[in-house]
């Protein structure tokens, strides 16, 4: 595996990594599922502890087309974004065998998923916490709710770095079960986010294109960072090899 900041990504498809979930649930053994793009990646960096977060996870996914490219300049294994939206919808479409709670965004955005999927797959439970910061986070009724419907995974949708912090904290409760970190990807699912032109997809620039839509002026201050970071990143990562 090609690492970045010394985080190692894996390079499995979604099917196999679905695989490897339901091998996973079969002899009871619990995983943390985190997928990184270049925020999050620029976040770790800042912060040792979220740092330690990520590297405790059990698999780590490339979410976005620029990460992907920079793991290629080093690695004779040509890595392929796979987004947690894009693995959430494959997996809820496909899945009666294995059973679901849904955790974090709103009541009623919970309500649809629930609905939608209810034919397809097997969703024990929901709960949205109250929005606060991690400090704050509501671990007791989110235990209580997951200890009550008894999921073989846990999708949770809080955004990064809230949810990470939040699934790694759960997991040393429920080592059985697997945390797969989502973001976005109830909302994404339901039809809230609009595509972007082809060209933009192409770039692997979805990502991008949602979040400047949805925090213009966030994204104008925050990106340039970003994409100052990646390119340092990708001058390391050269001189290294």
């Amino acid at each position: 595996m090609s690492e970045i900041l010394k985080l190692s990504f894996n390079n499995e498809r979604k099917e196999k990594l679905y695989e490897l979930i339901q091998k996973n649930i079969s002899i009871k053994k619990g995983a943390v599922i985190n997928f990184l793009n270049t925020r999050t990646l620029y976040l770790a960096n800042k912060d040792k502890f979220y740092h330690a977060v990520l590297k405790d996870s059990t698999y780590r996914i490339a979410d976005g087309t620029p990460l992907v490219w920079l793991l290629n300049l080093k690695s004779y294994k040509k890595y392929k974004t796979l987004q947690g939206p894009e693995f959430f919808n494959f997996i809820l479409s496909k899945s009666m065998n294995v059973s679901h709670f849904l955790l974090g965004d709103t009541l009623d955005v919970l309500q649809e998923i629930n609905k939608k999927y209810k034919e397809k797959s097997h969703i024990t439970g929901f709960y949205s916490p109250p929005f606060t910061n991690i400090e704050n986070f509501d671990y007791h009724t989110s235990s209580v709710m997951i200890s009550k419907n008894k999921p073989d995974i846990v999708w949770v949708a809080l955004g990064s770095p809230k949810q990470d912090i939040v699934s790694k904290k759960l997991a040393i409760k429920f080592p059985n079960t697997i945390f797969i970190n989502v973001g976005a990807a109830f909302r994404h699912s339901l039809g809230k986010f609009t595509d972007p032109p082809n060209f933009i997809k192409k770039l692997g620039l979805t990502g991008v294109f949602w979040r400047f839509k949805e925090k213009p002026i966030v994204f104008l201050k925050m990106y340039p960072k970003y994409a100052l970071f990646l390119i340092k990143l990708c001058i390391n990562e050269r001189e290294k090899s």
